[in-house]
């Protein structure tokens, strides 16, 4: 994992099989794991203690306060039912993570989205963690338009399949809709992780242990002008298409803004308000554009550009 140099570490859940006590040898590796953005996880069904006859609530309340201290003791954010916001310069990304919740009867609904997105809505890229993949479906699509991305597990593709060029196949099929691999809808997409370990059979006959690394750009992404474009905003690497103003290509200028003023901070101060009129995902803008003609603006004058 460290070898990929990732930004950000994010794990979907299942770090035991039943007992906290299972990450006793494993902790000190695991918490080698690090990224500049941070390392943040959630719970998956089995880390509940829920498929263990326990001698109390008690005990059972106890193994999973001592999980949230594994979490914490390896230097990750274990997200419960909760969202945190990573900011680089002027770009915002929403982490959402909930609890185990699934749509399938058998297993729990501990999960809240209505609580941990609270807060979120105005982020313009979100991604949520969410153990099971049945959620995305039941929830996400119909709820939640502006999450962009949902991380999930749970299946391991039930440790058995065919997975080749032109040919996908497993048992878990016939049970989750989406079961491993990238799925989308519109503007949402959701990637169900193939998971390292193994539950009950120890090995895996054609699904393999997977580490996903994905890589976030703006290709095709949405331009929304709040206000109808007029003087000053210019699009640039951008195509519209059934209405909608979409990115070309993985990098360029999507927009060019421009202001006007009497001075070079009235002309930034125009420029900064038609900028807070469109929404880009993950999305830079230059703020020190004119600093440097502050002491000269006579000049601009002279040349007709103030």
């Amino acid at each position: 994992i460290m070898e990929q140099k990732p930004d950000l570490i994010l794990f979907t859940g299942d770090l035991v099989n039943n007992l906290a006590t299972e990450m006793e040898e494993y902790w000190e590796l695991f918490s080698q794991l690090n990224a500049p953005l941070g390392v943040f996880s959630i719970t998956g069904n089995h880390d509940y203690g829920d498929y263990v006859s326990w001698d109390s609530p008690e005990a059972k309340k106890s193994n999973f306060q001592q999980l949230i201290q594994v979490h914490k003791k390896m230097g990750w954010q274990l997200l419960m039912n909760e969202h945190v916001v990573l900011q680089r310069d002027q770009d915002q990304i929403a982490i959402v993570g909930i609890e185990n919740w699934s749509a399938k009867n058998r297993f729990p609904k501990y999960g809240n989205l209505n609580k941990a997105f609270s807060g979120a809505a105005q982020i313009p890229f979100s991604i949520l963690l969410s153990h099971d993949p049945s959620h995305w479906r039941a929830q996400v699509l119909s709820n939640y338009p502006t999450i962009a991305l949902t991380l999930s597990g749970h299946t391991h593709g039930m440790q058995f399949g065919i997975e080749l060029p032109g040919v996908r196949w497993s048992p878990i099929q016939y049970v989750y809709a989406e079961w491993a691999g990238l799925y989308e809808q519109l503007d949402q997409k959701l990637y169900v992780n193939r998971g390292f370990g193994f539950i009950g059979y120890p090995g895996r006959v054609g699904i393999l242990p997977e580490i996903t690394v994905i890589e976030l750009f703006s290709k095709d992404s949405i331009v929304i002008f709040k206000k109808e474009m007029k003087e000053g905003i210019h699009p640039m690497h951008v195509k519209k298409i059934n209405d909608e103003w979409l990115i070309t290509g993985n990098t360029g200028i999507a927009v060019l803004v421009s202001g006007t003023g009497l001075t070079m901070k009235d002309a930034q101060k125009m420029m900064n308000n038609r900028i807070s009129t469109i929404i880009v995902n993950n999305c830079y803008y230059r703020t020190d554009i004119g600093d440097r003609w502050f002491d000269d603006s006579d000049k601009l004058w002279s040349w007709g550009l103030l």
